[in-house]
């Protein structure tokens, strides 16, 4: 059987839809001052996720029902239908089908294949996406012989998105599984405990490392916070604090307890603690060992919720095991040699969890 092929329009964004202002002055303290049963959205990725809960009727709040939303911060890019009456605040906006389409376009349809473009464009936290840029964007609608929207056609399209959409959940929690896999190397090999304190100095980042600090001193030297994606640079600078092999941590945030190993010059925020070795133990420690080791679990000891914190108090007095020899001194050669199974194990990882991404990618299109 030859498979059908379907005819479709581009059409750009700001043709189909109207966007209504939204509420600049909404943050978490408002919706705690007026507590109500009216959702207000922010920019999760999670559709559920609300900023808070808001009477109906607010004076001066704009409330919407029955439409589309999309992220234009944050998780920039993801889109929802909102079949209730909401609010959001300016990191999140709505958007309405004109009249004239209402009864023209599947919404289910619109909310994967505008979704799909704006991930495709790389829309990101860097590149937000403002009303002007969706507006801007091109989206594919199925028509039919006489060029007109298809609406039965994005209906049979939607159910195939959501079951790619099924197929990528699975496969999603399928990779956190294997990135979460934990191998203790150590475990059975001869050892002596120490504390964190007991091997390393230990140093917090400098306060005066600010966004406007980035923009006015740029350079060439890495600046190193929070972050943990492209190895927790959060800008480049034109001085450095550091200089040598250490380790840093992430002290806060949703991935509290990150361990990197460095061997560059650089410097640190508040968010980004270091491991200094001391004098007496450079030849008898190898901080790859350390790092693997204390990415076992050091985010296990987080506290708080939400924001979670590794202080350098948590982290002074968690306790390490190091290998060591007949003679009970501490062998290096042993710690390198368990370091580098770990290193061959988080490759393996790596490439899994890479081979996953292209499969879940977002922007794939089931047309």
């Amino acid at each position: 059987m030859v498979k059908q092929k379907i005819s479709m329009k581009e059409i750009v964004i700001g043709e189909l839809f109207d966007f209504p202002e939204t509420n600049s002055k909404i943050t978490k303290d408002f919706c705690n001052r007026n507590k109500g049963t009216i959702p207000v959205y922010a920019s999760s990725r999670n559709e559920d996720s609300v900023l808070g809960y808001i009477p109906d009727n607010l004076k001066g709040v704009k409330y919407y029902v029955n439409c589309l939303s999309w992220n234009r911060n944050g998780s920039v890019g993801y889109v929802f239908i909102r079949n209730h009456k909401f609010a959001t605040n300016e990191d999140h906006r709505a958007m309405i089908i004109k009249q004239k389409y209402e009864n023209k376009l599947d919404k289910l349809y619109l909310k994967f294949e505008i979704e799909r473009k704006l991930l495709f464009n790389g829309f990101s936290f860097l590149n937000k996406c403002g009303v002007a840029k969706i507006k801007s964007v091109f989206i594919e609608i199925p028509i039919n012989e006489n060029g007109d929207f298809d609406k039965k056609k994005q209906i049979e399209l939607s159910s195939k998105y959501e079951k790619l959409k099924d197929l990528k959940v699975n496969l999603e929690s399928m990779s956190d599984e294997i990135s979460n896999v934990k191998v203790d190397f150590s475990e059975k090999i001869k050892s002596k405990e120490f504390f964190i304190k007991d091997l390393f100095e230990i140093k917090k980042g400098n306060a005066k490392y600010t966004r406007r600090y980035i923009l006015n001193n740029s350079g060439k030297f890495p600046l190193y916070s929070s972050k943990t994606v492209n190895e927790g640079v959060i800008g480049l600078i034109d001085s450095f604090d550091y200089d040598g092999m250490y380790l840093t941590w992430t002290t806060d945030g949703i991935h509290a307890g990150t361990v990197f190993y460095r061997n560059n010059k650089f410097s640190m925020t508040t968010h980004c603690g270091a491991l200094f070795l001391k004098e007496n133990f450079k030849d008898k420690i190898n901080l790859r060992y350390i790092q693997y080791l204390l990415s076992l679990y050091l985010k296990d000891y987080a506290t708080g919720e939400g924001n979670k914190r590794v202080t350098v108090n948590i982290i002074e007095d968690i306790p390490v095991k190091i290998p060591v020899d007949s003679k009970d001194n501490l062998d290096i050669e042993k710690q390198k040699e368990i370091s580098s199974k770990y290193e061959q194990l988080e490759k393996i990882k790596s490439h899994i969890s890479e081979d996953f991404e292209n499969i879940i990618n977002p922007s794939i299109s089931v047309i």
